[in-house]
């Protein structure tokens, strides 16, 4: 799916509104098992934007979880964030950032992430 339109609204969600904050659930992240974005899709939310200038990590998953562990071949972030993929559990072992936020496919780490952050 390539939606400027719902990738825009996505990214306003956490934008500002009268002067006041929105605090809404939205997607931080989709992952999909395959490249080009298709496929079956994890979905990673929050209620905030990743703080600018970036934080160390404003979020991460230790641990994928057993069913998509080293099974993510793309992605689309939103929210202002930058992400980090881990090639094992607890941020171990290579990690790769993309500074530059929407859609990636993540090459060499193809079918070996185990954990992620966001900043």
């Amino acid at each position: 799916m390539n939606d400027p339109v719902f990738e825009a609204r996505i990214n306003a969600i956490g934008g500002q509104k009268d002067g006041a904050a929105i605090m809404a659930e939205a997607p931080i992240s989709i992952f999909y098992d395959d490249t080009a974005f298709r496929g079956s899709s994890l979905i990673y939310t929050t209620n905030r934007d990743c703080a600018y200038p970036p934080d160390l990590w404003d979020f991460s998953a230790s641990y994928v979880g057993n069913d998509w562990n080293d099974r993510i071949a793309s992605f689309r972030t939103y929210r202002f964030c930058r992400v980090t993929l881990f090639e094992h559990r607890d941020f171990l072992g290579l990690g790769l950032t993309w500074t530059t936020p929407w859609e990636r496919q993540i090459g060499v780490m193809h079918d070996e992430v185990s954990s992620i952050a966001w900043g």
